[in-house]
């Protein structure tokens, strides 16, 4: 049996909204660690989007500036980057 296959680039986000995905992803991902009080729930995801600059900048780096930034104590990045891409 003849199998296509294909690779699809999203650039313009037409196929998938990822910006609206990884707002609730990060979401989930707050609350499930507790990583920041109610307060700042909104500041963080802000901020994550900001660092993270439309995907342009490697996951570890965006976590490691969130851990300081927010004083997060209890969870490193490699517990958060092994939660984003589960």
């Amino acid at each position: 049996m003849n199998q296509k296959k294909a690779v699809i680039f999203d650039l313009d986000q037409t196929l998938l909204d990822r910006t609206t995905s990884l707002i609730k992803f990060l979401t989930w991902q707050i609350n499930f660690f507790q990583l920041v009080v109610a307060n700042d729930r909104e500041q963080f995801i802000q901020r994550f989007l900001e660092l993270d600059d439309n995907g342009k900048v490697w996951k570890d780096l965006v976590y490691e500036n969130l851990i300081q930034e927010f004083s997060i104590q209890y969870h490193s990045k490699e517990i958060l980057l092994s939660k984003l891409y589960q």
